[in-house]
């Protein structure tokens, strides 16, 4: 997993999953593997280099956080659609990012209603914008703020992994 520190003391071990979502909403850039399974022989394996960016905004005094996702990889493993066509295709990029996003919003309403500390570094986003050394508490700011995921999947290579 991975420890999250509250000022110099540890507060929690995140588990490996919540770990991996956090790193997708953390990291400027990343690479890894999302799963959709239907049952123990039906799933689909992308594998893919997200991109993410931070947009920050303040309205009457609440902090308001966009973060969009953009994901594009290669499928390689199928054996959930027999013959992935351009149809199969784009359903299969609404099923990933709806189930990408779900991740990331069961994830942030973990953060900002039980861990209660800024996880992403959204703080150092708004403290750009609107001024530092203000005394603002941003575990707090930030369990408080209102934050948005846009998700976009995009596939480059079919066929890999096609059983």
């Amino acid at each position: 997993g991975m420890a999250l520190f509250k000022g110099n003391k540890m507060a929690y071990v995140l588990p490996m999953g919540e770990s991996r979502i956090m790193n997708m909403l953390r990291e400027k850039k990343g690479k890894g593997i999302l799963s959709i399974q239907e049952g123990p022989d039906k799933y689909i394996n992308y594998d893919a280099m997200v991109k993410r960016k931070v947009k920050c905004n303040k309205r009457e005094g609440k902090y308001e956080f966009i973060i969009d996702l953009d994901f594009r990889g290669d499928i390689i493993e199928n054996t959930l659609y027999k013959n992935i066509k351009k149809e199969t295709e784009s359903e299969f990029q609404k099923l990933m990012a709806k189930k990408t996003e779900k991740m990331c919003y069961d994830f942030l309403d973990k953060m900002k209603n039980v861990y209660k500390i800024d996880c992403l570094n959204l703080g150092m986003y708004a403290a750009a914008k609107y001024g530092r050394e203000t005394g603002v508490d941003w575990n707090e700011e930030i369990s408080k703020a209102d934050i948005k995921v846009n998700v976009v999947v995009k596939i480059d290579k079919l066929g890999i992994g096609q059983y």
